[in-house]
C-alpha cells in the first residue's frame, strides 16, 4: 500500500508540472517550457527528478508504439528510433481505449509512467499525437528539481534540460540555483536569454536577476539556457 501511495504522489506531482503551461514558441525560437515539451508530438521519453517530501525520486515517462508485449512488459519503438522494454506492474492502471493491460495490442501508441527502475504503474493509450489533455488537471504543487526530455522530429533528436530552483548566486552570464532536492546547479545563460513570467517577453541581463527568485531554466542539450521562466519574483 505504501508503494501505491508513493506512486500516486508522483503522478500528482507530474500533473502539477504539466499544468504549468507558459506558452508555445516556434521551433526556430528558444526551447519550449517543460509542459510544452511533454505535450510535444515528438516526445520520446522524459526523466524527472521530483522531491515531493524533500527526498529525490526519479519518474520516467516513455512514449512509443508497441512492437511486442507480454503480461508483464511492453516493447516500445520510440520517436527517436530507440526500442525500449518497459516492465508493467501487476494491476497497472490503463487509461484511454481499450482499457486493461490484456487489451493492449501491437501497433498501439502509448505512454507509460514509472518510478525509477520499478515497473510502470500507469499506461495511457494515446488517441492523438500528444499525451492526453486530462493530464493537465488535478494538480497539487510543483515538486520538480530538474528534468531531461528527449524530443524528435523528422530532422533531429534533441535533449532538453530543465532546472527549477531558487536563485542563490548571480553572475554576468549564469545563475546558481538551489533545487528542490538540495542540489546546487550553476546554469549558463545565452546572451539573448528570453525571460518569461513577471515582465515576460523581455530580454534581461543576468545581474537583474535577484537572489531568492524561484525560476525554471530550459537548455537545449549542453548549450546555455535560452529561456528563464520566473515562477516567483
Amino acid at each position: 500500500m505504501r508503494g501505491m501511495r508513493t506512486a500516486r504522489l508522483l503522478v500528482l506531482a507530474v500533473l502539477a508540472l504539466l499544468a504549468i503551461a507558459v506558452g508555445a514558441h516556434a521551433a526556430a525560437g528558444p526551447p519550449r517550457p517543460l509542459a510544452n515539451l511533454l505535450l510535444s508530438p515528438g516526445l520520446a521519453r522524459a526523466e524527472l527528478v521530483l522531491a515531493p517530501q524533500g527526498e529525490p525520486q526519479l519518474l520516467r515517462i516513455d512514449r512509443g508504439v508497441i512492437r511486442s508485449l507480454t503480461a508483464r512488459s511492453l516493447v516500445l519503438l520510440q520517436r527517436d528510433g530507440t526500442t525500449t522494454t518497459v516492465p508493467i506492474a501487476a494491476g497497472a492502471s490503463v487509461t484511454g481505449r481499450p482499457r486493461g493491460v490484456r487489451r493492449l495490442r501491437r501497433g498501439m501508441q502509448v505512454a507509460t509512467l514509472r518510478e525509477g527502475s520499478a515497473p510502470a504503474h500507469r499506461v495511457a493509450v494515446l488517441g492523438g499525437r500528444t499525451l492526453p489533455r486530462p493530464l493537465l488537471r488535478g494538480a497539487l504543487g510543483p515538486a520538480l528539481a530538474r528534468a531531461d526530455v528527449v524530443v524528435a522530429d523528422a530532422t533531429a533528436v534533441r535533449l532538453f534540460r530543465v532546472d527549477r530552483g531558487r536563485v542563490v548566486a548571480v553572475a554576468p552570464d549564469s545563475l546558481t540555483l538551489l533545487e528542490r532536492d538540495g542540489v546546487t546547479a550553476t546554469i549558463r545563460l545565452a546572451p539573448d536569454v528570453m525571460v518569461t513570467g513577471p515582465g515576460r517577453g523581455r530580454r534581461r541581463s543576468a545581474p537583474s536577476f535577484r537572489r531568492g527568485m524561484l525560476v525554471e531554466t530550459v537548455r537545449d542539450g549542453d548549450a546555455p539556457a535560452a529561456r528563464v521562466h520566473v515562477l516567483r519574483p
